[in-house]
């Protein structure tokens, strides 16, 4: 493999990393631009150093799939890290298949399996761009569905005592999302199912606001 063909290869991995990454980055998720794009840097040389090690050696037997096997069953402990449990609510799923997609996507990359690697980030943007969006919009429910954004000023993060008042009043959580936080301030929103509920968007909300902590919400 000579300079040049690396040189394309490892550029490739940061750019299908930045498209990824891009997109995770907008939407204030655990794993964002620069993570995706170093799983996507790393997996590739990874790849390259697998092919370069069993061509390079003399009469070499060696297989160049073992290093990316490893690849593929080592990035399950960051894509772990990115997965959070937050009362009764499970986040971070799609972004810790999106770190799993990105390393495959730099593992073909590193092989020169371009148009693969290409075609696969082309079909994991538009996934996690506009597919996720159809569950908000489901039009035989949608009346049921309201999401509320929430500040609060606290070392801690709202998100369980949150879900244990929705829960508590009946209430079906969608999603809740991260916005924005620092130390001391979190940005929250939540989307959950009215269809069942058992009190009233205004008490709802009166309700919320007594949760220490919590400043201000308002309807998203």
């Amino acid at each position: 493999m000579t300079p040049e063909d690396m040189v394309i290869r490892l550029s490739l991995a940061c750019l299908f990393g930045l498209i990824i990454g891009a997109e995770r980055q907008a939407r204030h998720k655990v794993a964002g631009l620069r993570t995706h794009v170093l799983v996507s840097l790393g997996a590739c040389l990874i790849m390259i150093l697998s092919v370069e090690i069993a061509t390079s050696l003399p009469n070499s037997s060696g297989d160049p799939g073992r290093l990316a096997a490893q690849v593929v069953s080592g990035i399950g402990f960051l894509g772990a890290g990115a997965i959070l449990k937050e009362g009764v609510s499970v986040i971070g799923l799609t972004t810790a298949a999106s770190l799993w997609l990105i390393a495959a996507i730099g593992l073909a990359t590193g092989v020169g399996s371009f148009f693969s690697a290409g075609i696969a980030t082309a079909f994991g943007f538009i996934t996690l761009t506009f597919i996720g969006r159809f569950d908000k919009f489901r039009l035989l429910r949608q009346q049921h569905h309201i999401t509320l954004e929430v500040e609060s000023y606290s070392e801690r993060s709202p998100v369980n005592l949150l879900s244990a008042l929705l829960t508590e009043k009946g209430l079906l959580i969608e999603d809740i999302t991260v916005l924005d936080s620092k130390p001391g301030y979190f940005h929250l929103s939540v989307t959950f199912d009215t269809d069942k509920g058992k009190i009233s968007l205004t008490e709802l909300m009166e309700e919320i606001r007594k949760i220490e902590g919590i400043t201000h919400v308002k309807k998203g």
